[in-house]
């Protein structure tokens, strides 16, 4: 019943492109497009810091350059994040970024260059990953912003639609809610993620990505809900069509990107 579930969610959210992207892209992916997203969950080996993996960082960017991988490398660590003390969580999590075809390529590329098998091992000798396949349904993307800086700060929120309300419902409540508060709403993207592989274990059955340019964006954003009237579709949502586990945030870093 869980994979029915998926599959439906996965059917119904897709069929619909959101948001007003027509004829752009970013980052090589068509905005009026759903894209791949792969995480790669990660906790670092006995022994290894995260200095030990960043010692890798130039490597993969070295292997994507050279493959001409047309899909993005982001590393995001912990902010903001649901771990506690007895349960840390990941220490980090690296998101490829992509059209999902792409995606493919860039396994096959990179796994069959000269230097790709190498430096997948040390990756693979400095930190133990669980690989997670999703769908990105792009709702809103400020393309001049995104471009502006590389600094980005992404927070999640995993989502289950209430007991009787319909993808239909979730769709046409993001949509009014967009209208009512881009102005308003200031990430530099919203995203609406469905688990496709390796989903087992999500924490929803869908997820809100937000993407902002900085810490002070997403803090901008923050007090917004807190004392600008933000929190009152948030509570609308909350209550009436979908059970959520609230935003867990992360500071992110390229590795690797392609050109816009």
């Amino acid at each position: 019943m869980i994979k029915l579930g998926l599959i439906l969610v996965s059917l119904l959210f897709a069929s619909t492109s959101y948001g007003k992207h027509h004829e752009e892209t970013y980052r090589g992916m068509d905005l009026s497009k759903n894209f791949g997203i792969q995480f790669e969950v990660c906790t670092l080996r006995d022994g290894k810091s995260m200095a030990s993996v960043d010692r890798i960082n130039s490597k993969i960017a070295s292997v994507m350059t050279e493959i001409n991988a047309k899909g993005s490398v982001l590393r995001m660590k912990p902010f903001y994040a649901h771990g506690s003390t007895s349960n840390p969580g990941p220490d980090f999590i690296d998101l490829v970024v992509g059209p999902m075809d792409e995606i493919g390529a860039i396994w096959t590329d990179f796994l069959a260059s000269d230097g790709g098998p190498k430096v997948y091992g040390e990756f693979q000798n400095a930190a133990k990953c669980h690989n997670k396949l999703a769908y990105g349904v792009p709702k809103l993307t400020k393309v001049d912003e995104m471009m502006s800086t590389d600094e980005r700060v992404i927070t999640l929120n995993w989502c289950t639609p209430k007991e009787g309300v319909s993808m239909a419902q979730l769709r046409a409540k993001h949509a009014s809610w967009l209208a009512a508060n881009q102005d308003a709403f200031k990430a530099a993207s919203w995203s609406v993620l469905v688990p496709r592989q390796g989903a087992g274990t999500a924490q929803g059955r869908y997820a809100h990505m937000n993407v902002f340019t900085s810490l002070k964006q997403m803090f901008a954003n923050e007090e917004w809900i807190a004392n600008g009237g933000g929190n009152v579709g948030l509570s609308d949502y909350y209550s009436s069509y979908a059970d959520c586990d609230g935003d867990s945030s992360y500071t992110a870093e390229y590795i690797y990107k392609p050109s816009n």
